[in-house]
This record gives structure tokens, sequence and C-alpha cells, in this order.
């Protein structure tokens, strides 16, 4: 157990280190030295690569992460399982490059009208898709050898660092904007070698053909789960990137480049999240097997809480504060259009957040394939909304279609939950935050007319001091309180021993 809390521990420091450095390119590197045509173009090709590369997999590094133990057992077999997915990936991403080699004229056909000047780098898809399969089939081998935070680090922070060397030649004009993203391709691919051979020196790896020899029952169970993980992966992957793909083709790149810097400022209200329900899932696994509902409806109720209050707080210090983010950044009057993205983005993310752990009750449970279904409901509102909204109302509007998607998938869920758990996530201490940060934000609202540095100073100090004095006298978190018991005993302990 050791070793998974050292593990934790140090992917946590690694995980806010990427966070860091996200938000510096994010809200200053990028704004400065590229256009948003530029800017919508690099996320562009980054992230549907990575489409193109999860699509190719079909599911094979979660049949690593699924099996991997059950080989193990069997003397060499993990090679042999490994070795067999590889191929199986690789036959996956020749099949998904060969239909996007087929519809090229019909994709070209798509962009060609509004977003014309993304059409020359559509081919990094192909070399960006081929090295991203491999990067997460490595990560995989390294999380079932239960070490993550190499791969973290290479994935988060050292390619950042990199990309930040090739802006740096980019604004020198040692290179053009062509030349940084291929140079960007080359680190991607230097840091898979590392992962590699990192991977290797974990437990080593050869090519095996005995995954040729797997009885027809292995086979049949892995494909089975492999096609359950490629009927929900692709749900999750058009709900995470259609929006990307829709924004070139109804307004122009430029306009995806806005839209992606405004994501990113949405995306961090999420990012506590991740950690409190890797906290609580472990202990709801165990609950849900056990049949303890009292333990699962405590959990259920108590992450819920805390997930709104850390969100709550988080989406009123960037919204509320907007203004002085556009003031910081370069050519910030260019990207003040993306305003009403971090709006509902910011209210998607903390809508998923307050109705907790929703999705996990139903993974872990007997009802985990009905969270499939659910899923694919929810790529398909998307879709719709999208085709609706950004026609209509621009980035705006394809960030209009995610609130109301995420606000739809979850009351989907939360009502499949209360039928056949008669469970609900919510208390009259949901209703005392939310008034409370309903408060907040019209306190903030009053703030007018200041520097942007001091309007920062005193809303973010009225958000902070607003939220921990409703945690205090409304006694809406016990483990809120619990901490800030144990950061009071800290400090006086600590002045203490320097008296």
């Amino acid at each position: 157990m050791g070793i998974v809390i050292r593990q934790s521990l140090k992917n946590t420091i690694v995980s806010y280190a990427g966070i860091f450095l996200g938000a510096v390119f994010n809200l200053l590197v990028f704004p400065k030295y590229l256009t948003p045509t530029q800017i919508g173009i690099y996320g562009f090709v980054i992230n549907i690569g990575l489409m193109f590369a999860s699509l190719g997999l079909m599911g094979a590094s979660n049949c690593l992460d699924h099996f991997y133990s059950t080989f193990e057992k069997k003397k060499g077999e993990y090679q042999s399982l490994f070795s067999g997915l590889l191929a199986y990936g690789l036959l996956g991403f020749l099949a998904v490059g060969s239909v996007g080699l087929l519809a090229r004229t019909e994709i070209i056909n798509q962009y060609d009208l509004r977003s014309e000047d993304l059409l020359p780098y559509l081919y990094l898809l192909f070399p960006i898709g081929f090295i991203s399969l491999f990067r997460l089939l490595f990560e995989a081998y390294a999380r079932v050898n239960l070490r993550i935070v190499l791969p973290a680090l290479l994935r988060d922070v050292a390619i950042r660092i990199a990309l930040g060397l090739g802006i740096a030649l980019f604004a020198l004009k040692i290179i053009s904007f062509e030349q940084l993203l291929w140079l960007y391709i080359g680190f991607m691919a230097l840091n898979t070698l590392v992962l590699i051979a990192y991977c290797h020196t974990l437990r080593p790896l050869r090519i095996s053909l005995n995954f040729l020899s797997f009885s027809k029952k292995e086979t049949a169970e892995i494909l089975r789960y492999s096609g359950y993980v490629v009927i929900g992966g692709l749900g999750g992957l058009l709900i995470v990137n259609i929006d990307r793909l829709m924004i070139p083709k109804y307004i122009d790149v430029a306009a995806l480049g806005i839209y992606n810097i405004m994501l990113y400022m949405g995306n961090v209200i999420e990012v506590p999240r991740k950690g409190l329900s890797q906290i609580s899932i472990p202990i709801l696994s165990t609950a849900l097997k056990n049949g303890d509902m009292k333990q699962v409806d405590l959990f259920y109720k108590k992450t819920s809480i805390n997930q709104l209050l850390v969100g709550g707080w988080l989406f009123l210090g960037i919204w509320c504060n907007r203004e002085f983010i556009f003031y910081l950044m370069p050519n910030g009057e260019l990207f003040e259009s993306g305003q009403w993205v971090i709006l509902f983005i910011g209210l998607a993310k903390v809508c998923d957040m307050l109705f907790s752990l929703n999705g996990e009750i139903l993974i872990y449970s007997k009802y985990y394939r009905q969270n499939n279904l659910i899923t694919v409901i929810m790529a398909l509102l998307m879709v719709g909304f999208n085709v609706i909204f950004i026609p209509l109302y621009g980035i705006s509007g394809a960030a209009f279609a995610t609130l109301l998607a995420v606000a739809g998938y979850n009351l989907i869920r939360f009502e499949f939950i209360r039928r056949k758990f008669r469970l609900h996530p919510f208390s009259w201490k949901t209703l005392q935050a939310v008034g409370l940060y309903g408060v907040l934000w019209w306190l903030t609202s009053l703030v007018q007319g200041l520097h942007p540095w001091t309007a920062f100073l005193l809303k973010g100090s009225l958000i902070t001091a607003g939220t921990i004095a409703g945690c205090y006298f409304l006694n809406l978190s016990e483990d809120f309180l619990k901490l800030g018991k144990q950061l009071s005993n800290i400090l006086p302990s600590r002045k203490q021993k320097r008296e």
C-alpha cells in the first residue's frame, strides 16, 4: 500500500505543476506569440490526433488494465497479452486511418468554406495519432505496474517545457509555425521513447506471438470487454471533442483558438473533482460490493457538498475576476468575446460536481452497462445541441450546448440511481451552499470602477472569506471543518516551537 500512497502523492504534485504550466501557456504565452488562428490549428491537430489514437486503440489500454493481473499469474503471459493488444491497437489505428483517407474529400469539404487555414495541417493528425497510440498503451503498462509519476511528468510537464522552447524559437522567427508543430511532434516522439525505455526497466518487455495461441474463451472475453469499452469510449470521445470539430465547420478556426483558451479556464474548475472522487472510489466500490447502502448514501452526499463548495469557490473566483484575467492576458481584448464560454463551461463543471458520484455509482454497480447507454445518449445530445446553438450563438452556443448536455446527462443518471438505489446526493446544505454563492456573486458585482488589481484582491478576498465563513457558521461540510481545525492546531504548535 505504501507504493500506492507515495505514487499518488507524487502524482498530485506533478498534476498541479502541469496545471500551473498549462495556465502560463494558455493565458500568457499563447495569446502573446500566437494568433487565435494558430492557437485554433494547434488545439485542433493535437486534440483530434489524440482522438484518432483513442479510437484506433479500440479499448486496448483499458483491456491491459483489466486483464493484466490475470495474465501476469501465467509465466510470461503478460508479455503475450501486451503484444496482442499492441497488434490489436495498430490494426485499429490502421483501420481508422484508412477510413480517414477514404473520407478525406468529404472531410476537406466540411472545413473548406470557413476554415481553409486548417486544411494544410490536417495531415499532421496521422503522426500525432500514431505517436499518441504508443503513449497511451505504454502509460497503461506503467499504470498496471503501479508507476504513474514519470508518465504524468512526461505528459504534463516535460512536453510543455519543450513546447516553451519551440515557441521561443518561433517568437525569434527561427522557425515557422508549421515547423513549430513538427518540432512539437518530435518532442512527443522523444517523450514516448523515454516512456517505452522506462517501462522496459519496470518489467522487461519483448514482443511475443504467443497471443495467437490464446484460447477461444480468452480471446472472446478480451474482445467482448473491448467492445464494451469502445461503445462507451466512442460516446466519451464525442462528448469531449464534438465542439472542437464543429466550431471550425460553422465559424472558423480563429474562433476555435479563442474557445480553447476559454475552455481551459472553465476546465480548471473540475480539477479538484478528480482528486475528491479518487479518494471516495475505493470506499464506494467496497460498499457497493457489500451492499452497504448507508455508506454509499453517506459518501454520495458528502462528495456532493464538498465538490460543490470547492467548485463554486473556483467558479466564482474565475468568473467574477474575468476582467482581471483579460487585463493580464497579452492581447486580451481579442479573447474577451469568449467570456460567455467561461460562464457556461464553468456552470457545466459545477453541475457535474454537484451531482457527485453519479457515474462512479453506476460503473461500480451491477448497472455498469447502463452507464454506457447513458453516455451514448449524452453524446447524441451534444451533437444535436451543437448543431442548433453554434450557428445561432457562435462559440458561446457551443459552451451553452455543453451546459445543456451535461445537465441532461446528470439528470438521467440521477433519476436512474434514485429509482434503482433510492439514493440522491442532495440535502438542506446543498440549498444553503447555492444560496451562499448566489449572495457572494451578487456582492462581487457591486465592486466596480476600481483598478484591476484592487478589484481582483477585493473580489478574491470576499469570495474566499465568504466561503470560509459560510462553511463555519452554516456547518456546510464536516470534512472542511475538520481540516480547518487540524490547520488551526498545527499553526499554534509551530509558533510555540519558535518561542
